[in-house]
């Protein structure tokens, strides 16, 4: 959701972290950073060589800062809680698709997995911040079974 107050002229880019997450209501994002990762296994032949390559575990993790900022104080207060291990967050409004549930192209679909934690950090001179790490691998099926409970 690019910003209508932007004018744009030249190149188009992104530039804002336009979007939201469900589990904090009105929060002001201000970074967000991703990072592409896989499990690598490499085949060698008798000298050493590489000449065969698997990748597994195909996932983004993304690291997002926000003020805890909403519309009102109580609201405020409850973006303060930190989430239960392994929760389920949905994206939306994001430009860049894949950020979103609905993915792209068939892959990184569903929700994000608050994976890692987080942490928060309070000042008396400006609005509170918090910093959450999320996790979507590349394959539906493997990503929501991070939020499947065996029975």
């Amino acid at each position: 959701m690019s910003d209508a107050r932007i004018i744009q002229r030249g190149v188009a880019k992104i530039q804002t972290t336009a979007g939201s997450l469900d589990a904090f209501v009105g929060i002001a994002i201000q970074t967000l950073k991703a990072k592409q990762s896989w499990d690598a296994q490499n085949v060698k032949d008798f000298a050493g060589f590489e000449f065969g390559w698997d990748a597994r575990n195909t996932h983004i993790i993304i690291t997002v800062n926000f003020k805890l900022t909403a519309a009102s104080q109580a609201v405020a207060v409850t973006n303060g809680a930190f989430l239960s291990e392994y929760a389920q967050v949905a994206l939306s409004g994001f430009d860049l698709p894949w950020l979103n549930t609905t993915g792209v192209g068939g892959v990184y679909t569903g929700n994000w997995c608050y994976h890692e934690g987080g942490s928060i950090d309070l000042s008396n001179e400006q609005p509170g911040g918090m910093e959450i790490s999320l996790r979507k691998f590349k394959d539906p099926t493997q990503n929501s079974a991070q939020f499947t409970t065996p029975s």
